[in-house]
């Protein structure tokens, strides 16, 4: 076998040799890997294919672990006189044939049944009979794609010695387990015959499938490898035991993650070659059956769906949720038995609420109408805080049973529950509802909520000037009249109205808050950004002059005004908001301890008995994929439980696969959605040492939460990087990196300088290139900037720069992404960069392109197949320079004055690339413009972020470093009280 031949031509059978984006240049692996069920990507097809182009005569290709064969077709794809020989004990995870039957039917298909002999028997019992046999064949590349422990595979690699031929490849999966690198080590170490060439197991799974490939060459003079001079083991002894053992629990729950990722973003194949994966490892594995299952149901393949639950519950028949799912599979043909599996569901599962909702459906589709009453009843008796029981149970009563008023009494009670992302479905019931009292307003507000819910802004004005021709006292019908103005981008249209509104309803707290927090969402210039400044400190300063908390109607009034919104657009006008943000700060205050006093008082700090733990607890609306609160996993995952005892609260409506890994990873995890005195109840009874808010700011609960006292120690992350404002914070937890030197002047919190970006962030998950440039309507020969901020970030002093680097970079593409408020901010942020570029004498139409919003596997493929990532100045990307730096691009950002302008100068201070960080905006244009002209320069930036980017991710001192400080204020607060 030519090994260097194989080694020499490898790198030209792909595009993007070396980096994330690698994928080989023949679409036929592609197209395999989407036929054929397959564990084995496009990139380890083509180089199993290219090493058996290499054999000589008289030599074989065996490979271990065949499955359904898509590896073994892709090898001897266009190489017809090579002999393959495929080893795999199907009775393991396939004991009714199927997969067998499928890999013969794919041989079949490719017509290559004749150069295929098939074994179904364990590795070791073909590797003896192979070496009895003293065949004339050699095998000249060997692939092990086996059992994944140590013992497998070293003694698959012992038995090679006698049976492969003198000169040959030994590729191997999986080798990013310790315990697999230690068996290869071990190998290479007793035998000089083997070295290793090219090592895959620090690169992206999904592309490389952790490979290692290895020569042997007999002509080696044997020598004690000093390199790899460790003890063989073939006992398998217990230290490696225990390895083995804790790596699995690790990998099997990172490959989980990644499989459940890929299913939400629909890659369904790629979840499948993983699950199958893990089942390899272990067919026990209940879980990953259910996801399989899961994943077929998605897919409409239901018998398939079934029998992947069947297997889980025959496994394990105690999850609930492995009787909902096959709940759900059985619905299409099964009714009774979908009933039998929801009802043991929620008898394993109260607070399942799906299998309530499921269930009772079901008995209303058949019209067994009090069977179903009786479900809901039940779903709002086990799970009260959940809107969806409520919701049900109203529409049971308004459509069955014409009981229209204790019906509307449940909309309200969901919709109480669910404020800040109100159902659309609760707001158009509530509407018939009222419409069948005869009660018109009311009728006519619920039905401009739902209209405004579904972004039908013009059609919400016109019925808001309905209700108020109706009833002119009522603020709620104004209230909309202008977030519905506001959403539509029409600025003065909105000052026009609020003071038309002040003239009929004036000193009303509702509209008075709204006319402080509803800020414009982009900016046409600097003059604006001036005028709304000013605009808002006089409507701040008239609501804290007038502001009425003497009665009770006044304290509800109050408290509904700062429900509603928060100030959020305020810190994207590039200022210091320290003043402005302890105003509305203190006004939170008065009005949350005018309705909740009895949650304002101080609480004393618990005392520590000996080995007690610290109780920290994280509160948030957005314990999801959110990024107010994905800086905080890292913590929460990572915290020493010796010492600290986690508890995590979500207080808002979403869940997902990340608000599941707040739930493991907590001592205690409740969710209690929009109920501020049960959050106060329970956070209270928790005791508490100190409470983390990750991000005050984004939604109005968090920040009311923040201004009581729910433990004696309160500190805000900086999901949210301004200032709180609020007195009852104590703490901001920043980051040393990205604080200038007076950072404490920006903050009303003590701040807090955590170590390096403060992150303990994991790598994102990154696959191959599948979306080409043309995909995404962009020229395949451009010079790629991505600009991928929202539009709310781009302040108007800046959009010259981008017409500056296009005047010098002739085929420069900008990409943005279209605004997330909607096209009629986005067409304002158009018309920005047509007179920017007018300017210069440019037509922006050449250069910039402005994308859809999109999933983030497709911005994750933006990334990918983009150049060179503009930051924004002022306010600075986060997570997605994260992103940026995960896909190696080279990065162009300037520091600026506050927090939330420096965060790309941390990460690139961390990756050791200082050249990229601009000291003014010329120096800018002019680094983004020698990155688009020079390729060399910007490989440079490339390959250096590639080989660093680990320092970025999973930094571990950035938790030692919080974990000091909360021992530290704990021991101070105690020593002082």
């Amino acid at each position: 076998m030519d090994y260097q031949k194989f080694q020499q031509e490898l790198p030209e059978l792909f595009n993007n040799w070396g980096e994330v984006s690698c994928h080989p240049k023949a679409n036929i692996f592609k197209s395999i890997s989407t036929t054929v069920n397959s564990m084995i990507s496009p990139n380890v097809m083509q180089l199993l294919n290219l090493a058996v182009f290499c054999l000589d005569e008289n030599e074989i290709y065996c490979e271990i672990g065949t499955f359904q064969g898509a590896s073994l077709i892709a090898t001897l794809m266009n190489n017809p006189d090579t002999i393959a020989y495929a080893v795999d004990n199907f009775s393991e995870l396939d004991p009714e044939g199927e997969n067998f039957d499928k890999l013969s039917s794919n041989l079949e298909a490719f017509n290559l049944t004749d150069q295929v002999f098939l074994f179904s028997q364990d590795t070791e019992e073909f590797l003896v009979e192979f070496k009895n046999q003293e065949l004339s064949e050699k095998i000249g590349v060997y692939f092990y794609d086996g059992s994944q422990d140590y013992r497998s595979y070293l003694l698959g690699l012992l038995a090679l010695k006698q049976i492969i031929s003198n000169q040959a490849l030994i590729i191997i999966t999986n080798c990013q387990w310790p315990s697999c690198q230690q068996a290869v080590r071990d190998f290479l170490a007793t035998n000089s015959q083997a070295r290793l060439m090219i090592d895959f197991t620090q690169s992206d799974y999904l592309l490389w499938n952790g490979v290692q490939i290895l020569t042997w060459d007999s002509q080696r003079e044997y020598n004690n490898n000093s390199e790899y001079d460790l003890t063989v083991n073939i006992d398998f002894h217990q230290a490696i035991t225990k390895i083995t053992e804790a790596e699995t629990k690790k990998y099997v729950g990172e490959m989980e993650s990644k499989g459940l990722l890929l299913f939400f973003e629909k890659r369904y194949s790629e979840a499948e070659r993983i699950y199958y994966n893990l089942l390899h490892l272990n067919k026990k594995n209940a879980n990953v059956w259910q996801n399989l299952g899961t994943l077929y149901y998605e897919q409409g393949e239901f018998f398939k769906a079934l029998d992947c639950l069947n297997k889980a519950l025959r496994i394990d028949d105690t999850q609930a949720i492995y009787h909902y799912t096959s709940g759900l599979i059985l619905e299409k043909n099964d009714i009774k038995t979908a009933i039998k599996a929801y009802e043991k569901a929620i008898e394993l599962n109260p607070k399942l609420v799906d299998a309530y909702n499921n269930l009772g459906n079901i008995f209303l589709l058949h019209n067994q109408i009090e069977k179903a009453e009786e479900i809901f009843r039940k779903a709002i008796t086990d799970n009260p805080f959940h809107f969806g029981g409520y919701l049900n149970l109203g529409n049971l009563l308004l459509d069955k049973r014409d009981q229209i008023d204790e019906a509307i009494s449940y909309y309200h009670k969901a919709a109480d529950l669910n404020p800040s992302h109100s159902n659309v479905d609760i707001f158009h019931h509530l509407s018939v509802a009222y419409q069948q009292k005869n009660d018109v307003v009311k009728s006519v507000f619920y039905q401009l909520c739902s209209s405004f819910k579904n972004g039908n802004f013009e059609e919400t004005i016109n019925l808001c000037k309905q209700g108020i021709s109706i009833d002119a006292e009522t603020p709620d019908f104004y209230l909309y009249l202008l977030r519905s103005l506001h959403s539509l981008g029409k600025n003065q249209e909105l000052l026009e109205e609020v003071k038309s509104v002040f003239k009929i309803l004036p000193n009303n707290v509702i509209i008075q808050t709204a006319s402080f927090q509803l800020l414009p969402p982009l900016y046409k210039d600097i003059e604006e950004i001036e005028f709304y400044r000013s605009y808002c400190c006089e409507q701040l300063a008239l609501l804290c002059q007038t502001l009425s908390l003497y009665g009770e109607e006044d304290q509800k009034n109050a408290l509904f005004a700062i429900s509603r919104s928060t100030n959020f657009y305020l810190a994207y006008q590039g200022k210091n908001d320290i003043v402005l943000q302890k105003q509305y700060g203190q006004v939170i205050q008065k009005i949350m301890t005018a309705n909740y006093s009895q949650y304002s008082q101080d609480l004393p700090l618990p005392k520590l008995r000996p080995g007690e733990k610290i109780r920290v607890g994280y509160i948030s609306s957005h314990l999801y994929n959110h990024n107010g609160a994905n800086g905080c996993l890292g913590w929460v995952k990572n915290h020493n439980r010796q010492d600290f005892q986690i508890y995590c609260y979500h207080v808002g409506i979403t869940s997902d696969n990340v608000t599941e890994q707040y739930q493991l990873n907590s001592y205690s995890f409740v969710h209690i959605p929009n109920d501020i005195e049960a959050i106060c109840e329970q956070v209270i009874a928790d005791k508490l040492h100190i409470l983390v808010f990750p991000a005050i700011g984004m939604n109005p609960l968090d920040g009311q939460l923040a201004a009581l006292r729910l433990a004696p120690i309160q500190c805000m992350a900086w999901g949210h990087p301004v200032t709180s404002g609020i007195p009852t914070v104590d703490y901001f937890l920043s980051s040393e990196l990205m604080e200038s030197e007076n950072g404490e002047e920006h903050y009303s919190e003590t701040l807090i300088r955590l170590p390096n970006s403060s992150l303990c962030y994991d790598k994102p998950i990154l696959t191959e290139v599948k979306r080409t440039r043309s995909e995404f309507g962009i020229t395949e020969d451009c010079i790629l900037y991505l600009c991928c901020q929202s539009t709310f970030k781009y302040l108007p002093q800046y959009d010259y720069i981008f017409p500056s680097i296009a005047r010098q970079v002739s085929n420069a593409k900008f990409v943005f992404i279209s605004s997330p408020e909607g096209k009629h901010i986005t067409d304002i942020f158009q018309q920005r960069l047509e007179k920017a570029f007018a300017k210069l004498g440019l037509n922006s139409e050449d250069y910039c392109i402005i994308l859809p919003r999109m999933q983030h596997y497709e911005f994750m493929q933006l990334n990918l197949i983009s150049d060179i990532y503009l930051d924004t100045l002022v306010w600075n990307g986060g997570f997605t320079t994260l992103n940026a730096i995960a896909c190696n691009l080279a990065i162009v950002t300037s520091p600026g004055e506050f927090m939330r302008g420096r965060h790309s100068y941390a990460y690139l201070k961390m990756l050791g690339i200082t050249e990229t960080i601009a000291n003014s905006e010329a120096e800018y244009i002019e680094i983004a413009v020698k990155l688009g002209l020079d390729s060399d320069v910007r490989n440079s930036i490339v390959e250096r972020t590639r080989e660093n980017q680990n320092r970025v991710f999973n930094d571990q001192t950035a938790v030692e470093g919080l974990e000091a400080f909360y021992k530290q204020v704990v021991k101070d607060k105690l020593a002082s009280s």
